[in-house]
C-alpha cells in the first residue's frame, strides 16, 4: 500500500518546523555568538577593523550556513516541487586564535538546521529559497537560488547544469551585512531499481564567496583614549574552492539524501543530510 503524498508531506513539514524552532529560540547570548572587540587595531588615523583572522572566523561561519546540496541537477519540470529539511554537520578549527578571541565556547564542529524549497520553471529552470539557523547561537540565514540544466536527461549522458544564488546572514549585532554568494556547476544522473526507488548521484565544483563588514561602533572599547578618535572600518570580500560529491534516493515521493562538501580553501568539510518529499 503506497503511503498518502499529502500526509507524508505534511508530516515532513512538520517535523523539519518543529526541529528548526527548537533550536532557534535562544534566550540569551549563546555560546557560537562571535564578537569582534579582540580583533580591532588602533591606527594614528583611527580603528581600522580588518584582519585575516577575522576573514577566516566569518568564512567558516558562512561554510555552515551557507549553499549545500546542489544536485541532483537535472530540471524538475514546469510543476516540480521540491522540499526538504536538512542536517548540516561542518569543521571548524576550534582551536585558533581567532576562535578563541571570537566566541566564549568555540566547538570543532558547527551544526546547522535548514529548511528548503525549490520550485522546477519552463525552459529547465528551478528558483529556490531555504531558511538556516546555527546552534548554540544566534545566527540565522535566509538564501535564494537560481538553477539551469544545460543537459537534461538525455539517454545515457548525465545531466549537467549550474547553480548561482547567495545567502544573507543576520541575528548578530556586532555586524552591519555578513553575506555568502556562490556559483557551481554539477554533473548528476539518475538510475531506476526496480522501477521504484531512484537512486540519483551528483558530482560538483563550487566558487563561493564571503562579505562581512562589522559595525565600528559595536566594537571600539569605551576607553577615554579613543574618546577623539574617529572610527574607521571596510568591508571585506573573500573566495572559497569547493567541491561535493552526494546521493539522493526517491521512493513513492519521499526523499533521503546525503553530501560531504570540501572546502579546499580552508580544509573543512561538510556533511549534510536531507529528508522531504518531491512531486
Amino acid at each position: 500500500m503506497h503511503p498518502n503524498p499529502v500526509s507524508t508531506s505534511r508530516l515532513l513539514f512538520g517535523l523539519a518546523c518543529t526541529a528548526l524552532l527548537t533550536v532557534a529560540l535562544p534566550a540569551r547570548a549563546a555560546p557560537l555568538d562571535v564578537r569582534f572587540d579582540k580583533f580591532f587595531e588602533v591606527t594614528p588615523t583611527g580603528s581600522k577593523i580588518k584582519s585575516d583572522s577575522m576573514r577566516q572566523l566569518m568564512r567558516e561561519i558562512s561554510f555552515a550556513l551557507g549553499p549545500r546540496s546542489s544536485g541532483p541537477i537535472a530540471s524538475q519540470g514546469a510543476l516540480g516541487v521540491d522540499f526538504a529539511y536538512e542536517l548540516g554537520m561542518s569543521g571548524a578549527n576550534d582551536k585558533a586564535d581567532y576562535w578563541q578571541k571570537g566566541a566564549d565556547k568555540p566547538s570543532s564542529s558547527l551544526t546547522s538546521h535548514m529548511m528548503r524549497f525549490r520550485k522546477g520553471l519552463p525552459q529547465s529552470l528551478a528558483v529556490g529559497a531555504s531558511l538556516a539557523h546555527l546552534s548554540d547561537s544566534s545566527l540565522y540565514a535566509a538564501g535564494f537560488e537560481l538553477q539551469t540544466s544545460f543537459i537534461d536527461g538525455f539517454r545515457s549522458i548525465p545531466d549537467f547544469g549550474a547553480r548561482m544564488g547567495g545567502t544573507a546572514i543576520f541575528g548578530n549585532s556586532h555586524l552591519e551585512g555578513f553575506y555568502n554568494f556562490f556559483g557551481d556547476l554539477t554533473l548528476s544522473k539518475s538510475f531506476g531499481v526496480a522501477g521504484v526507488v531512484a537512486l540519483q548521484p551528483w558530482l560538483t565544483y563550487s566558487m563561493s564567496g564571503t562579505y562581512y563588514k562589522p559595525l565600528a561602533e559595536k566594537i571600539i572599547p569605551d576607553d577615554k583614549t579613543l574618546a577623539d578618535v574617529q572610527p574607521q572600518y571596510s568591508f571585506d570580500v573573500s573566495l572559497a574552492h569547493r567541491g561535493a560529491l552526494g546521493l539522493r534516493i526517491v521512493s513513492h515521493r519521499v526523499q533521503l539524501g546525503f553530501e560531504l562538501t570540501r572546502s579546499f580553501s580552508d580544509s573543512l568539510n561538510l556533511f549534510t543530510t536531507r529528508i522531504g518529499a518531491v512531486f
